[in-house]
C-alpha cells in the first residue's frame, strides 16, 4: 500500500534537501567567479611553518601575501603552499566585478562553505534511511473523503483509480529530481538576468531555497495522491518505468500544484 511521510519525515526531507544545497553550493564554490586574470608579485618576505616528526622535517608550509593591479588600483592577496616559490612573478585570479576576491588557482575551495556542506550532506545521510523505510508504519488509512475535500489527509487517493503496480518508489526519484532541475534552472536564469553580476553561491542558494519550498508544498498532503496517480502508468519492470515514470509523476504533481491554488 501505498504510505506518504508524516509532518516528522517531512522535516527529515527537508534535511535531506539542505544536504543537497551544501553539496550544490560546494560544487558552485568560487571558480565560476575568478574569469580574471593578471600578473601579480609575491612580497619578499614570507612565513614559513615547519612540521617535525621524531625530529625529522615531515612538512612546510609557506604563508605569502602578494600584490597585483586591476584597472590601475591595486589589490592585495593570502595563498599557502607546500613549495617556495621560485620567482617573486605569479598569475592571480581575481572575479573581474570584485577583484578583493581572488586567488592564485581557478578552482579554490571556500573552507566555509566546504565545512557548510560536510556537516549538511552528513545530516541527509543520516536522514535518508528513516525517509525512505519509515513512512507510514502503524498508520491506519483514513476513511474515504466527503465531497469537495481533498488530499491525502482526508484520504482522496483511495477515491482514485489504482494501476496494477505500485509506485511509490517512483515518488522520491520525482521529488529530488524537480528540485535539481529548478535549482540548475533557476541559477542559470539568475545569471542570465544579471549579466553575471550575481555571485555564483549566492544565485545557487536563492535557487536552491525556492525548488525546496515550492517542491515540498506541492507534494504536501498530496504525496499518497500521487503515487496513486503513476500507479496507472507503471509497466510492472523498474528498468523501464524508472525511464519515463518520474517524467509522469513531476508533470502530474505540478498540476496537482495548480490545483492547489484553487482549494483542490
Amino acid at each position: 500500500m501505498s504510505v506518504a511521510p508524516n509532518g516528522k519525515q517531512w522535516i527529515v526531507m527537508l534535511i535531506l534537501c539542505l544536504g543537497a544545497l551544501g553539496c550544490a553550493i560546494t560544487l558552485n564554490h568560487d571558480r565560476r567567479d575568478l574569469k580574471g586574470s593578471t600578473e601579480g608579485k609575491f612580497a619578499e618576505e614570507y612565513t614559513v611553518e615547519t612540521e617535525t616528526r621524531h625530529g625529522i622535517v615531515t612538512r612546510k608550509t609557506y604563508h605569502l601575501n602578494y600584490s597585483f593591479e586591476v584597472n590601475g588600483r591595486s589589490y592585495q592577496g593570502q595563498d599557502t603552499q607546500d613549495t617556495e616559490p621560485a620567482v617573486l612573478e605569479c598569475t592571480v585570479y581575481f572575479d573581474p566585478h570584485h577583484p578583493e576576491i581572488n586567488a592564485l588557482i581557478q578552482d579554490p575551495v571556500n573552507p566555509l562553505l566546504f565545512g557548510l556542506a560536510i556537516v549538511l550532506g552528513g545530516l541527509a545521510v543520516v536522514a535518508f534511511f528513516p525517509l525512505m523505510f519509515g513512512f507510514g508504519r502503524n498508520t491506519p488509512p483514513p476513511p474515504p473523503p466527503l465531497p469537495g475535500r481533498y488530499g491525502d489527509a482526508v484520504g482522496e487517493y483511495l477515491m482514485m483509480p489504482r494501476g496494477g503496480y505500485d509506485a511509490t518508489m517512483y515518488v522520491p526519484i520525482a521529488f529530488f529530481g524537480q528540485i535539481v532541475v529548478m535549482n540548475l534552472l533557476g541559477t542559470t536564469m539568475l545569471q542570465t538576468i544579471t549579466g553575471g553580476h550575481i555571485n555564483r553561491d549566492l544565485a545557487t542558494f536563492c535557487a536552491c531555497l525556492v525548488a525546496v519550498v515550492y517542491t515540498i508544498w506541492i507534494y504536501w498532503d498530496r504525496w499518497l495522491c500521487i503515487a496513486r496517480y503513476g500507479s496507472r502508468y507503471t509497466s510492472g519492470c523498474v528498468n523501464i518505468s524508472i525511464i519515463y515514470l518520474p517524467i509522469v509523476i513531476v508533470s502530474y504533481a505540478n498540476y496537482r500544484g495548480l490545483l492547489k491554488l484553487k482549494g483542490r
